[in-house]
């Protein structure tokens, strides 16, 4: 990760990711449909259909009763290889109940690959289910599905149901005939999951038969190997953040502990290099967890990103809350060029009596500021004109191909009577979109800021250009579309560059439109 320039970007940042190789794989064929690999802490599934999908977390893993640990392959090159499809929440018919958040103590039944909480204890335990087997953890990323409010109530599909001595498995249309126990072990049943039904249940009927598990099946009644779901990475992660604890309110006196946290800051901000590794050990244990749920922000912490440029230290503060084992550094910064002012804020932990920097912690104290400053998540708030526009755009020094440090440095201005909130930026490099994000930055009327642009996503597709010559380089910038622009010319611009090889010092050429 570039450091600086992670620094640069200050609180409620968007985050970018792109797709990429992990590091470290093995090299070997692709396993068999059905395999469970794991690589960087992550254990994936091979389907059938040659998708390799990630488990949400190690319940969700183990909650398919065929899963050991014991058999889970190291990923080979070719496992990493293919397209990453859907996450595979907790098996259906499994219980668990939320351990963070606002609903933290409520019991779900994963159903159809939703949650449906049980109102209440009694319900709970009146349609048979025990606290004792139920799993533990967060599932605030899958789709709610209705309460389950009455013991009464007809038993939902995934739950395995005795029907006057006789087990069923309650399907999505009806009734799944068991037609012997061993049969069922291949799905990783148990009689203990096996609960007495009600007369709601009485007007269920046999639909099917299950047969033996296959490749990578999940659930019987059919090839399910993709259920429903509606977990994406992005919704992982903001999950993540939404249940995560706000800061403690209470700051209490704690030099040693302020000194330790300034320290912990310093050693990250002069880390070298871009490596996860290397910055690995300083992260909270909520952080690596979040890592291994979504491996995009390992890739998005070793890139670089939209930042604000030339922003220098005008000041910093750190405060330790009660307890001792929570602290929020901040520094408050200026950008040289445009007396733009920002500021970046810290979240750290102190884990095990050592301070850690936890990114939760400080994407969730950046979303509240965001909502404080932004209440209503605006683009543009005022009753004048709305006019964003790019006054220039230049690469810095010497374009070089599949440079890291080629940077593009713009800059943008509100020429409007409104203030901008933020705004959507779309970048091409030779017709190909490096950048598409909305930029969390406001502008007061007649106000601009300068950016830093990334291109090093570019580099990294098999389709780049890595040979000398003129690369063309298109920008736009928009408010809301449905926000109407006094001038929607001005926010385009276009120009060609002369990118040269590294070993080949040629003074670039900038044109604009």
């Amino acid at each position: 990760m570039n450091i600086r320039k992670f620094l640069a970007v200050g609180v409620g940042a968007t985050l970018f990711f792109c797709g990429f190789m992990p590091m470290g794989v093995v090299k070997a064929a692709a396993h068999p449909a059905g395999t469970n690999v794991s690589n960087n802490g992550t254990i994936y599934m091979i389907t059938d259909s040659g998708q390799r999908r990630p488990y949400t977390s190690a319940g969700a893993f183990l909650s398919y009763g065929f899963n050991t640990w014991a058999t889970v392959q190291a990923a080979t090159t070719e496992d990493m290889a293919l397209p990453e499809g859907s996450f595979i929440p907790p098996r259906d018919g499994k219980i668990v109940c939320s351990d963070r958040g606002t609903d933290k103590g409520t019991c779900y039944l994963i159903t159809n690959g939703k949650r449906a909480a049980f109102v209440s204890a009694q319900v709970f335990t009146g349609l048979g289910f025990s606290f004792t087997k139920a799993l533990t953890g967060d599932v605030s990323f899958l789709e709610k599905d209705t309460d389950i409010s009455s013991s009464s109530s007809q038993h939902r599909s995934g739950v395995l149901i005795k029907v006057n001595g006789t087990v069923y498995l309650v399907g999505s249309a009806g009734l799944l005939g068991v037609p012997s126990m061993d049969m069922l072990k291949t799905w990783g049943y148990s009689l203990d999951d096996v609960v007495n039904s009600n007369d709601s249940d009485s007007s269920l009927t046999q639909t099917s038969v299950i047969s033996g598990r296959q490749g990578s099946q999940l659930m019987p009644g059919g090839d399910n190997s993709t259920p429903p779901s509606n977990v994406s990475e992005s919704s992982l992660i903001q999950s993540y953040i939404d249940t995560y604890p706000n800061l403690p309110t209470n700051v209490i006196s704690a030099p040693q502990d302020g000194a330790q946290v300034i320290d912990l800051v310093s050693k990250i901000k002069n880390l070298p290099g871009s490596s996860y590794d290397t910055l690995a050990p300083y992260l909270s244990n909520s952080t690596l967890e979040l890592v291994r749920q979504a491996p995009s922000m390992k890739k998005w912490l070793e890139s670089s990103f939209v930042s604000l440029a030339g922003m220098n230290v005008t000041g910093s503060n750190v405060k330790v809350f009660e307890g001792g084992t929570t602290a929020l550094f901040v520094e408050q910064k200026k950008q040289t060029g445009s007396g733009y002012t920002s500021e970046t804020n810290w979240v750290c932990k102190k884990e095990n009596g050592v301070w850690k920097w936890d990114l939760l912690g400080t994407y969730k104290y950046g979303d509240i500021k965001a909502a404080i400053l932004n209440p209503s998540n605006l683009y543009v708030s005022g009753n004048g004109t709305n006019d964003i526009s790019i006054e220039n755009a230049e690469y810095q020094g010497v374009a070089t191909i599949n440079d890291p440090e080629t940077w593009i440095l713009l800059k943008i201005k509100n020429n409007g009577q409104n203030t901008i909130h933020k705004f959507d930026l779309l970048v091409k490099l030779n017709n190909v979109i490096i950048i598409n994000e909305t930029e969390s930055v406001e502008l007061v009327p007649q106000q601009y800021v300068l950016l830093y642009v990334p291109i090093d996503y570019y580099w990294s597709l098999s389709s780049a250009i890595k040979t000398a010559g003129n690369f063309t380089t298109d920008i736009q910038v928009a408010l809301e579309r449905f926000t109407t622009e006094t001038n929607v010319i001005n926010n385009k611009f276009n120009f060609t560059t002369y990118f040269q090889q590294k070993s080949t010092p040629v003074v670039g050429n900038l044109v604009g439109n």
